[in-house]
């Protein structure tokens, strides 16, 4: 048999949590991944790949491990800090840059995930990607990230044109679509949100764009697709993607058609849903 792979803890938070999840289990008198494995009800696999630091647990995995193995929350505590670099590589400095943004504004053929209801968010990551085991973690730093439009003391300025098509597409089951436009017309009545509605007669991109305005750095651009997305920062392509949000945004309905356009839709899927 091959000899085990050396673990360095040192090169990633997930070798040093796979590193404190073994000593752990060693310390307990565990000299098998099976032995924890079936102490956690999970496969002992899913060990072995925590243990070589391939695949963090989510945070519920993470809370039984600290639990059986008396860890205290270190295992907890490292995973939830795993898990808010855990999204994607290609939109982690997007994502960095958002939380220190003063001013967002964003085109999307889907309900922006700063305006997403939890259960709607929940419905489109799995959507999205349904073996995703993780969506628990993923959801609440979407939901944490909200924060920045909603709070008293300074919230970000939202400003964002949403395809009509977006709108009239069930996420999730049929009360969670409610909620969700609901969501959106509460949102609408903040002094610091501006939602508009791209309507049918209007031509709309495919993808996400997102402008962020920052405190100390000239204004950057976003671009994603399905599975794929890039950051923006030289002047030029900034400036063209800009040139693009503002024509989305001149085809789109006014602030309050937009509105009117919300509750009709809202409306008419409650009639239909009764």
């Amino acid at each position: 048999m091959p000899a085990r792979k050396q673990i360095d803890p040192s090169e990633s938070l997930e070798m040093f949590l796979g590193k404190m999840v073994e000593r752990a289990r060693i310390a307990k008198g565990w000299t098998r991944q099976k032995d924890l494995a079936d102490a956690v009800r999970v496969a002992p696999s899913r060990i072995s790949q925590i243990e070589c630091g391939a695949e963090a647990p989510n945070v519920a995995l993470a809370e039984f491990l600290d639990d059986v193995l008396g860890t205290g929350t270190y295992i907890t505590d490292l995973a939830r800090m795993i898990a808010r670099k855990a999204i994607r590589d290609y939109a982690q400095l997007f994502v960095d840059r958002q939380l220190t943004a003063h001013a967002v504004h964003q085109f999307a053929p889907i309900v922006p995930g700063l305006m997403q209801t939890r259960a709607y968010a929940r419905a489109l990551m799995l959507a999205t990607d349904p073996s995703n085991s993780d969506v628990d973690d993923a959801l609440r730093l979407r939901i944490e990230r909200q924060e920045a439009v909603t709070r008293e003391s300074s919230p970000v300025w939202l400003s964002a044109v949403i395809d009509e098509a977006g709108l009239r597409r069930t996420m999730g089951d049929a009360e969670a679509h409610r909620e969700q436009l609901r969501h959106l017309l509460a949102l609408s009545q903040r002094d610091n949100v501006l939602i508009q509605v791209l309507p049918f007669t209007a031509p709309s991109p495919t993808g996400m764009l997102t402008l962020l305005d920052l405190p100390d750095s000239p204004r950057c651009a976003y671009a994603e697709a399905a599975f794929t997305g890039r950051l923006y920062e030289e002047p030029a392509d900034v400036a063209r993607m800009q040139h693009t949000y503002d024509h989305l945004s001149s085809e789109a309905l006014s602030r309050q058609g937009s509105r009117d356009l919300i509750r009709k839709i809202l409306d008419s899927y409650e009639e239909n849903h009764q």
